[in-house]
């Protein structure tokens, strides 16, 4: 049975600030997947870090998902832990009640419409 994952992420205010014009960054195409390749995306998401914006993002055991940098550092220089889910190439982070949205088809991490880096 597959587990499905709810990406639940908040990273902090500002996160997409540098996305364009009208400060809304543009959604990235939903990856279309079978049910087997929506599953083994979750996992090999598991245990990733990435650099979105100034933000060092951790994946880990869902639900937990960990944040530091930007200006984090000055109020949590450790970073601060929250919840991610993942369902259907859709992936939501909330951290510190900021819920950012992205899509991850397995190898490529977008977030509201930022590439992400994988570090």
């Amino acid at each position: 049975m597959a587990k499905w994952l709810v990406l639940v992420v908040a990273i902090a205010p500002g996160l997409g600030a540098c996305s364009g014009g009208d400060g809304k960054a543009q959604p990235a195409a939903v990856p279309k997947m079978s049910q087997e390749e929506a599953q083994k995306a979750a996992e090999a998401l598991v245990g990733t870090t990435w650099l979105v914006e100034e933000y060092t993002v951790t994946f880990k055991e869902p639900p937990e998902v960990h944040v530091q940098g930007g200006p984090l550092d000055e109020t949590d220089p450790e970073g601060i832990t929250g919840e991610y889910a993942f369902e259907n190439g859709v992936v939501k982070v909330n951290v510190a009640g900021e819920t950012r949205t992205g899509t991850w088809d397995g190898e490529s991490l977008t977030v509201d419409g930022l590439q992400a880096k994988r570090l």
